[in-house]
C-alpha cells in the first residue's frame, strides 16, 4: 500500500513512549494487591486500603474505602482520594480490590 498513515513517520523511542503515558496515562495495571492475591486495578474503581499510611497532611486508616485516579506503572504507585477528598500515593501492597 502507497497510502497516507500506512507506515510510521518516525520510530517510537523510550523517551517518546513514557511522555506520551504521562499526558494519556495507562488506564489499567495487574499487579499484587495486599492481600497476596493478583489484581487488575482499573482508574475510577473502589479499593481498600489494607494499612494505615501516615503523613504529614493527616492519617489514612486501614478499611478506608477510597477511589483510584490515577496510575503510574513506572513506579507501580497508585493516586487514590478518600471520601474527604484527599489525595493520596500508595503501592499496590497498601490497597486491595475486595472488600471483605
Amino acid at each position: 500500500m502507497n497510502g497516507k498513515g500506512d507506515k510510521p513517520r518516525f520510530l517510537a523511542d523510550e523517551q517518546y513512549r513514557d511522555n506520551y503515558n504521562k499526558i494519556f496515562g495507562e488506564k489499567e495495571m495487574r499487579v499484587k494487591d495486599g492481600r497476596g492475591k493478583t489484581y487488575e486495578f482499573q482508574i475510577g474503581q473502589k479499593v481498600c486500603v489494607q494499612e494505615d499510611i501516615a503523613s504529614v497532611d493527616g492519617m489514612l486508616y486501614k478499611n478506608t474505602i477510597a477511589k483510584i485516579d490515577e496510575i503510574n506503572t513506572k513506579t507501580q504507585q497508585f493516586r487514590i482520594t478518600d471520601r474527604v477528598g484527599k489525595v493520596w500515593w500508595v503501592k499496590a501492597s497498601q490497597i486491595s480490590g475486595s472488600f471483605l
